[in-house]
């Protein structure tokens, strides 16, 4: 199911097409928001680019928990950030942060079994790996101070190496649930 959105959307609501069975969306020149879980669950995802107009994706809780968009997509295999966002960047097809401190969302059908986390990250946001179907290892960077639930539903991750002396401070961590 391919979904085309109407060039004046200016935000995507929360859950506005999780669990969903698009398989392509185009997503307009001028949006400026992704609210959290978005797309969520959205199985049959491929690929996903984030235009340059996009200052904001997923949301702040009250508790400083940041929480994304595209978690759970099991056929997400790279999101792309359009030239010039001023926000947002894709490495090897995950979404971090400009600055390159906060990982925001590895897709979880990418088919690397082994994942090393730039150094400089500093937080792994929550959801942020949910639903990994290939992921077997993940290596920390030593510049790492947060990892919020961001491994939920990772079935086949069995290692996590820490690079640094001092292991990052882990929020709700969770490995199958």
């Amino acid at each position: 199911v391919y979904v085309a959105l109407p060039a004046t959307l200016k935000s995507i609501a929360s859950e506005a097409f999780a669990k969903t069975s698009i398989t392509s969306i185009n997503l307009p020149i001028g949006l400026e928001s992704i609210c959290t879980d978005a797309f969520w669950g959205c199985s049959e995802l491929k690929e996903i680019t984030i235009p340059a107009s996009v200052s904001s994706i997923g949301d702040i809780n009250d508790r400083g928990t940041i929480s994304g968009a595209f978690a759970n997509c099991e056929s997400l295999d790279v999101i792309r950030v359009a030239d010039g966002n001023d926000n947002f960047v894709s490495v090897e097809g995950v979404l971090f942060s400009k600055d390159l401190t906060l990982l925001l969302q590895y897709p979880a059908g990418k088919y690397d079994a082994v994942y090393t986390i730039p150094e400089g990250t500093l937080r792994i946001t929550h959801q942020a790996f949910e639903g990994s179907r290939f992921l077997e290892k993940v290596v920390l960077p030593a510049s790492l101070e947060m990892i919020e639930g961001a491994f939920w539903r990772c079935i086949i991750l069995s290692e996590v190496v820490c690079v640094g002396e001092v292991p990052a401070d882990w929020y709700a961590f969770g490995m199958t649930s």
